[in-house]
């Protein structure tokens, strides 16, 4: 029974001092003393290190979010200027519309795609098991697989890589409804002003 105490004592005095640590009040966890020996709270290092990791993850994928939104906003947007309402060579007008969409989502899986590869080749951030050799195709191939939501398959996620994978599959299907919409109301237009 004491030495049930005595090591709940020092489970209390750990939690107390990884507190301080995480509080900016220590630099260091302070060595507990057990009534086995003394010891520092391995656990905290590893947390901190995937608290950092993480972080620099979210950084990573947010930014890449941002410039891939970004982009397809200026594709449309520029589409959208190249297409005025009017009534000759309307067709080709839309298919010159729905080629430089697709080219927009192939210029941001593209980016997605160097995300990962920069991701699995840093090895701090996962990686992508399966059916996959490490080559930037590869990471292309997923990328493609993610983005239009077709779904995992051969190759899959493995770390911090998966928040990523997370997004690009919620950021692919919102910028596609987004193109589909932009071209519906485009052809919409063209329609209306025959």
């Amino acid at each position: 029974m004491d030495s049930l105490r005595l090591w709940f004592r020092a489970q209390i005095a750990n939690a107390v001092a990884m507190y301080y640590f995480a509080a900016g009040l220590v630099e260091h966890p302070i060595p507990i003393v057990s009534s086995q020996a003394s010891y520092r709270c391995p656990t905290l290092r590893r947390r901190t290190q995937k608290g950092d990791q993480m972080f620099t993850t979210t950084i990573l994928v947010s930014l890449l979010v941002a410039s891939v939104v970004l982009i397809h906003y200026e594709a449309l947007y520029r589409l959208s200027l190249l297409m005025p309402i009017e009534a000759r060579m309307h067709r080709y007008k839309i298919l010159a519309g729905v080629l430089g969409a697709l080219c927009a989502h192939v210029i941001e899986i593209w980016l997605f795609a160097l995300g990962y590869y920069f991701m699995v080749n840093a090895e701090a951030f996962g990686t992508l098991t399966g059916n996959f050799n490490y080559a930037l195709l590869d990471c292309v191939y997923f990328s493609f697989t993610v983005y239009s939501t077709l779904g995992l398959g051969d190759i899959e996620p493995a770390g911090p890589i998966r928040f990523l994978v997370a997004l690009e599959g919620l950021t692919g299907i919102m910028l596609i409804t987004w193109t589909a919409s932009f071209m519906f109301v485009e052809i919409q237009n063209v329609w209306t002003s025959k």
